[in-house]
């Protein structure tokens, strides 16, 4: 995809730096689309998911896709209303600190062996670190508003992050073990020597539960939403926000998701890789079609993976109540922190006995 549209804009034989400008605007506004339509598709299988789950069916399908889209265009046409003792600089920009990484984690992501915006040498570093970033977006948000139930529900989200991030640092540093590279795209690329079993799920299973658990705590899905938790703090940190404001925080929690489970598929589950090692491409071989046929396969396989597992995710959600407030840091601290300690010193084994395996 991204070889047919950098030949297109060539094509026009415009000055160096125009073309430079387009070709990244052109990419911008791709990944800028594919972080619309997910969005809209994560919360559209949420709000499904959820009405089944409690025996719901009205409301269900097309209904919840067109109720999502008549409030999203509801918020964006509703007055931003700025608390008066609210730290109005901070109060506005919190929403932009953590929609903004999220775009570029979007272009971090290997959609296929041509297309990923980003193709950084150090891709697994800048996926935590602008992750990271994110999340504290929300606590800068919650202490802004300057209102108590906001406050508290930014101080649990400050303290999710730093107990949970631990965990997710040492689960990517299992993952740079066994593929020797920090670059995403050379990860997915490393897991197709064996086909299926090739995928680092298997010598880091531990690893992928635990990046499983964690990732479902710092998109503050349930039993780890301490940050909203309706039923005790009406909202948390985002109970001051209205108009374009809550907008950005409502779709930048389904796009955490959607980026967390994608970046599980890509990491441990061989991204955009066929998980029966043949591609229905490889039949029209002579054909001009055959790029994008595997285009549009590749990018079919690592949504559906990604789909699967936002789908374990929004079960969960559904099947477990909230941990109580307290056993917040404990759980990571005593059980999630050396499980991935003993889960490196596993692939490290793993990665120095049967190394051959895994390059």
């Amino acid at each position: 995809m991204e070889f047919y549209i950098e030949k297109l804009i060539l094509s026009l034989n415009l000055p160096d730096y125009l073309t430079f400008i387009i070709l990244y605007t052109a990419e911008f506004l791709i990944i800028l689309f594919f972080f619309l339509i997910t969005t809209f598709v994560v919360a559209c299988i949420e709000k499904t998911i959820t009405k089944l789950s409690a025996n719901n069916t009205g409301g269900a399908g097309i209904c919840v896709s067109l109720k999502i889209l008549a409030d999203t265009i509801k918020l964006l046409f509703k007055e931003n209303i700025v608390p008066e003792k609210a730290d109005k600089a901070a109060f506005v920009i919190a929403p932009a600190v953590v929609f903004v990484p999220l775009l570029f984690l979007y272009s971090l992501i290997p959609f296929n062996t041509d297309f990923c915006v980003n193709k950084s040498e150090c891709g697994l570093i800048i996926f935590i670190a602008m992750f990271l970033i994110s999340s504290f977006g929300i606590t800068l948000g919650g202490f802004a508003s300057h209102n108590k139930f906001s406050t508290i529900g930014a101080m649990r989200n400050c303290l999710q992050v730093i107990s949970y991030s631990t965990p997710l640092i040492l689960t990517a540093m299992s993952i740079a073990v066994l593929s020797e590279t920090l670059s995403l795209s050379k990860t997915v690329i490393s897991q197709a020597k064996y086909d299926l079993f090739s995928w680092y799920i298997f010598p880091c299973f531990l690893g992928f539960i635990i990046f499983f658990i964690v990732s479902s705590a710092l998109t503050n899905r349930s039993p780890f939403d301490f940050s909203t938790a309706k039923s005790e703090l009406a909202g948390g940190y985002k109970a001051e926000y209205s108009g374009v404001g809550l907008a950005l925080f409502n779709l930048s929690e389904y796009a955490l998701l959607f980026v967390t489970s994608i970046f599980s598929a890509t990491v441990f589950l061989g991204g955009f890789l066929s998980p029966l090692g043949i591609y229905v491409a490889d039949w029209f071989a002579s054909s001009n079609f055959y790029y994008v046929i595997l285009t549009v396969e590749q990018m079919f396989w690592l949504f559906a993976k990604s789909i699967l597992l936002i789908f374990f995710v929004l079960m969960i959600q559904n099947a477990f109540p909230r941990l109580k407030p307290e056993n917040l840091a404990a759980f990571s601290w005593k059980y999630l922190i050396p499980l991935s300690v003993i889960n490196l010193l596993i692939v490290c084994i793993v990665k120095s006995c049967f190394g051959g395996l895994y390059v």
